[in-house]
């Protein structure tokens, strides 16, 4: 038998009004990663990190009147169990997909930035990756490390050159014909 369970789960109800709670404690589980089972179940896989996140949310929803219950859980069926974790590796893949969405753009903008520009986008692609690394079960946090220490790199390199330097080293003259 094995130390402990596969899954944390978080059971709750939030009362019907005002409906602020009830988007908040959805807002809150999709921020960790949390794949929601039924109405007003969710899982994560079982980590000290989950436990404390889930921990956290179950006193918010008392605070907001509702009722929360914090479980460790195995599902019995282990074709279920495969599914679940099949459930984390595609909300991870969604999840990286969206922020690499919303990252390409700030790429784009660095080909053009000063350097007080450049330190803004590189702390608001830092923010978006850390969000995305922080997430309990996202299959892909190794990556996602991985991908924001490269991102650092290039940052730190782009912070010693001028724009028009590092234009000419991507292909571009200033006339913007590629020549």
């Amino acid at each position: 038998m094995k130390d402990s369970a596969e899954w944390i789960a978080l059971s709750y109800s939030v009362p019907a009004s005002p409906s602020k709670a009830r988007v908040f404690v959805w807002r809150r589980l999709r921020a960790l990663g949390a794949v929601t089972l039924r109405p007003g179940l969710a899982a994560l896989p079982n980590s000290a990190e989950g436990k404390r996140s889930f921990a956290l949310l179950a006193g918010k929803i008392r605070e907001l009147g509702g009722e929360p219950l914090v479980l460790e859980m195995d599902l019995v069926d282990g074709t279920e169990s495969e599914r679940l974790r099949a459930r984390f590796a595609d909300a991870g893949r969604r999840a990286l997909r969206e922020a690499m969405e919303e990252v390409a753009p700030i790429l784009e903008k660095l080909e053009t930035a000063g350097p007080a520009e450049r330190a803004q986008l590189e702390r608001s692609l830092s923010k978006k990756l850390g969000r995305l690394q922080k997430q309990d079960g996202n299959p892909l946090r190794d990556q996602m490390a991985e991908f924001e220490q490269t991102a650092g790199s290039l940052f730190e390199a782009l912070r010693g050159m001028p724009a028009e330097f590092s234009a000419m080293l991507r292909g571009k003259d200033q006339g913007g014909n590629g020549e």
